[in-house]
């Protein structure tokens, strides 16, 4: 999903996956749109040619917090790997193609966000 219009099209509107809960209607996120929100903001940087310093730092906690995210939610699925040349040094690799992952039903995910729309105050 390289193109803005990919992005946009798995990010509910118009709040990108933000929703309301509660009798005062609290906003909450969920963490699979923050998720996405992130690697987002990281794709994004890369293709700009000048990226400020607020920009960089909200790169930084994406960084970290998809970190903490993938370490807590390690996902053990075995890859096979390939021997490989990189730098002059023979390592295994993979790039994860084809592997079957058990998998959450985000579409659930979406369909209760967009159930529970943001209510500003």
């Amino acid at each position: 999903m390289q193109s803005d219009m990919d992005w946009s099209s798995i990010l509910p509107k118009p709040w990108n996956g933000f929703f309301s809960l509660g009798p005062n209607n609290r906003p909450f996120a969920t963490s699979l749109y923050h998720q996405l929100h992130c690697l987002d903001q990281i794709r994004t940087s890369f293709v700009r040619s000048n990226v400020d310093a607020e920009t960089m730092r909200h790169v930084e906690h994406c960084l970290r917090y998809l970190k903490d995210v993938l370490l807590c939610h390690a996902d053990i699925t075995v890859e096979p790997a390939e021997w490989m040349e990189v730098g002059g040094n023979t390592m295994p690799g993979t790039d994860g193609d084809g592997v079957v992952h058990s998998c959450r039903d985000w579409d659930k995910v979406k369909e209760f966000v967009e159930e529970h729309p943001i209510i500003l105050p």
